[in-house]
C-alpha cells in the first residue's frame, strides 16, 4: 500500500510503478507492478511486487503517470525483509491436536515418510497418514494391526478419512477409510477387528450398522466359493452381494436353514431381500425362491420358484 500524491499535475494519475531495490543483493533488485486505472476509473494505491528473495532486505519506491508524464521516483521506503511462509506439516499439526506424546499415539518411532502417493509417521501404539484429498487421521491399537495387515494406505483400504471413533453403544470402535468406494474396520473386544466395505457396507449402514440385526463383522469381506459373489459375516447373520442381486442380509432361523441347503450353491441362490416379517412369521426371499419362519411352530418352509 502507498498514499496517492497530493498533487497530479492537473491530470488525472492513470497508473502508479512500484520498483524494488534489494539492498543486501544490489546486482539483483529492479523487480516492478504497476497498477492502472481507465479513463474512469484511478488506479489501486496498492501492487504486488513477485520474485523477491527470502530475506534479503528491500527498499520501495513508486512513480505516477498522467497525461503529462512521469513523476519522479518517491523517497524509498522502509526497508523490508520478506520472508517465505514456513511450509504446513499437517502430520505434525494433527499429532500436536491430538495431544502429542500424551495421546493415545504415544511418542514417535521414526520420522515422516512418503506412502502410496501421501505421507505417514508411525508412533509407539498407532499411525497418522496425510493426503492433501483425505487430510491428516490417526489409526492405532487393534484397528491400526489389522489395517496394516490389509496393506495399510498402499492396500485395499486406501488412506483413512477419520480418527478411530467410539460407536454410540460405547462398546465398539470404528475408523473410516477412503478406499474400496467406501471401507470402515469395526472393532469391539469381542469380536476383534474387521473390515467392511463398498455396498456390502453401504447397505450394512443402512439396516443399522452394528446397531442393527446383524451386530459387529467377524470376518472381512471374502468371495463366494462360485466367484459370482462377495459376503461379510457378522456376529449374528451374513450379508451377500452380486451385482444383479445387489447386497442383502440373511440371519437367524433363515439364516440357518438357507446354511443347511448350501448357502448360494443351493437352488435358492443369493438374497434378493433382507429378512421381513409376514403374518405369523418371518421371510427372506431368494432369486430362486423363498424361506418362511413361522412364530407357532418355530420352523422354516422353503419355496422354490421353479
Amino acid at each position: 500500500m502507498f498514499t496517492a500524491p497530493a498533487s497530479s499535475g492537473g491530470a488525472p494519475v492513470r497508473s502508479y510503478r512500484v520498483t524494488a531495490a534489494d539492498l543486501t543483493r544490489t546486482s539483483r533488485g529492479g523487480q516492478s507492478a504497476t497498477s492502472s486505472g481507465t479513463v474512469t476509473t484511478a488506479p489501486k494505491t496498492s501492487a504486488t511486487v513477485t520474485g523477491l528473495a527470502d530475506g534479503d532486505t528491500y527498499t520501495f519506491t513508486v512513480t505516477a503517470t498522467n497525461s503529462g508524464g512521469t513523476s519522479p521516483a518517491s523517497a524509498p521506503s522502509n526497508r523490508v525483509i520478506p520472508r517465505a511462509p514456513v511450509p504446513r506439516d499437517p502430520i505434525a499439526e494433527k499429532y500436536a491436536a491430538l495431544g502429542g506424546a500424551r495421546s493415545v499415539l504415544g511418542k514417535p518411532v521414526g520420522g515422516e515418510y512418503a506412502v502410496a502417493g501421501g505421507r505417514g509417521q508411525n508412533f509407539q501404539y498407532g499411525s497418522i497418514f496425510y493426503t492433501p484429498r483425505t487430510a491428516a487421521h490417526e489409526v492405532h491399537g487393534a484397528i491400526a494391526a489389522h489395517y496394516r495387515a490389509l496393506g495399510g494406505p498402499a492396500g485395499l483400504l486406501s488412506f483413512p478419512v477419520s480418527d478411530e471413533l467410539a460407536v454410540r453403544d460405547r462398546i465398539g470402535r470404528v475408523s473410516l477409510f477412503a478406499g474400496a468406494d467406501g471401507a470402515a474396520v469395526f472393532f469391539t473386544v469381542r469380536t476383534g477387528a474387521y473390515s467392511v466395505h463398498g455396498a456390502i457396507l453401504e447397505h450394512y449402514l443402512k439396516i443399522g450398522g452394528p446397531l442393527g440385526v446383524l451386530g459387529y463383522p467377524v470376518s472381512d469381506e471374502r468371495g463366494t466359493t462360485d466367484r459370482v459373489g462377495r459376503f461379510s459375516v457378522f456376529a449374528a447373520g451374513i450379508m451377500f452381494w452380486t451385482p444383479r442381486t445387489g447386497a442383502h442380509e440373511a440371519h437367524g432361523a433363515i439364516l440357518g436353514r438357507y446354511a443347511k441347503l448350501g448357502y448360494e450353491r443351493s437352488r435358492l441362490s443369493y438374497p434378493v431381500t433382507d429378512e421381513y416379517a409376514v403374518t405369523g412369521g418371518r421371510r427372506s426371499d431368494f432369486a430362486g425362491g423363498t424361506i418362511v419362519y413361522r412364530y407357532t411352530t418355530r420352523t422354516t418352509t422353503v419355496t422354490y420358484l421353479h
